[in-house]
């Protein structure tokens, strides 16, 4: 019997829920946020039709402005998209490859692969050596012309191959457009405080980018200005309230039994968060849980206190609101130390600048650039007329031109010119 990976198995017993009908029932033109937001993933889990993923997310985000999800409905989407960028726990996935979540894979298959790849190297190193006098003058010479002329070096099959491994494949770039554009999308539309999906896209955030691999990887796909201006809406939070590098049982969320298990966290957690006590929501009570009403705010939308869930005992519990903001405002204290030109006033300013700042105008351009090109592409051969800015068909306009010219009997005619005409 064929040993299989445990990831091609979890492959092979879900293939049935992307199945050509029930793909094609997600797709529906009244389907709503939820199946299209599944359809999105079929696509990326099986790389079958990703042709059409851009138009989908554009019917997915619209569906979003329709009808609001649901907290739970938010949180299920945070963690599943979480697992699209970590490719569906795929044991050389390019987190793991780069050492993003905090140390490269150890598995045992990779380890294997390495040794083979070392010990074929040291073959190769091996036979090097036992070639003859004339052999190793020639190398010599060839050497001394590459110093002499650099540019027509060769670069080495096995460097080459390494690099193009490197390259992120197509559905992890896709997962990382569908994961912050809908991070976007719930920071410019959420009024009553981050929702779930925020939170944990933070949390999350605030663990890979302390690592320069994960911080690279994911750096343009995050939106930056976005996210100031959401900060810049959040309450006053002063700075001793963020200095903790865990999260403790005291700030506890729903959403947070959606993270618990993940590669992710490491030691996130501190000792004792997820144990049961009055008044905390367990897994199960999560699952059921409504969203509460807003909390109430001052005129400005402000909370005038600074979040203070520790220092008062006496004090009833905060409510999940307050929880989520303090969240928030932690998970962007720690990117802010460690992403160059996003910054924070130590009370409730925030803003990008810098290298950051040039950063984004370059990435906005380039994406305009990118749209204009594909908005070309889409016109095939309708262009602008010169005199106008009216849109013309070439392929019309030339048969209503020969209609128009053509279709009168002329004096000079052969009858066969006049059969064609006919």
């Amino acid at each position: 019997m064929i040993a299989t990976h445990p990831f091609e198995t979890a492959r092979e017993s879900v293939l049935p829920l992307w199945s050509q009908t029930a793909q094609a029932r997600r797709s529906a033109p009244d389907a709503r946020a939820p199946e299209l937001f599944v359809f999105l993933h079929g696509m990326l889990f099986t790389n079958i039709q990703l042709d059409d993923f851009s138009a989908t997310l554009a019917r997915l985000l619209e569906r979003l402005d329709i009808e609001e999800p649901e907290g739970r409905e938010w949180t299920m989407m945070a963690a599943v998209n979480i697992g699209a960028l970590l490719e569906y726990g795929r044991s050389q996935g390019v987190l793991r490859r780069i050492g993003a979540l905090g140390q490269m894979d150890r598995n045992p298959a990779a380890i294997a692969a390495a040794t083979k790849v070392k010990l074929a190297r040291k073959a190769q190193a091996d036979d090097r050596m036992e070639v003859d006098g004339d052999e190793r003058r020639r190398s010599s010479d060839m050497e001394a012309v590459h110093a002499q002329s650099p540019s027509i070096i060769q670069v080495s099959p096995i460097l080459s191959d390494a690099a193009a491994s490197l390259e992120p494949p197509p559905a992890f770039k896709m997962a990382q457009e569908l994961t912050f554009t809908m991070l976007a999308h719930a920071l410019r539309s959420t009024r009553d405080g981050p929702n779930s999906y925020v939170t944990i896209l933070l949390t999350f955030l605030q663990t890979v980018l302390r690592h320069p691999e994960g911080l690279a990887t994911f750096e343009r796909a995050i939106p930056w200005a976005d996210l100031a201006t959401f900060l810049g809406r959040g309450p006053r939070v002063s700075s001793n309230h963020t200095q903790s590098e865990k999260l403790s049982k005291s700030n506890i969320l729903p959403e947070d039994w959606a993270m618990r298990g993940m590669v992710w966290p490491g030691r996130l957690f501190e000792r004792g968060f997820w144990d049961g006590g009055e008044g905390q929501l367990m897994e199960v009570e999560m699952l059921d849980a409504r969203d509460p009403l807003p909390e109430a705010l001052d005129e400005d939308g402000m909370w005038e206190d600074d979040l203070d869930v520790n220092d008062k005992p006496a004090r009833e519990k905060p409510s999940r609101a307050t929880l989520a903001w303090w969240r928030t405002m932690w998970a962007c204290t720690k990117i802010a130390k460690v992403v160059p030109g996003f910054h924070w006033d130590g009370r409730r300013a925030w803003w990008i600048d810098g290298i950051l700042a040039e950063k984004a105008r370059q990435w906005e351009e380039e994406d305009r650039l990118a749209r204009e090109e594909e908005e070309r592409r889409k016109m095939g051969r309708r262009w602008v007329d010169p005199d106008g800015d009216q849109l013309m068909d070439v392929e019309d306009e030339a048969a209503d031109t020969f209609s128009g010219s053509g279709s009168e009997d002329d004096e000079d005619d052969t009858d066969e010119i006049k059969a064609l005409k006919v």
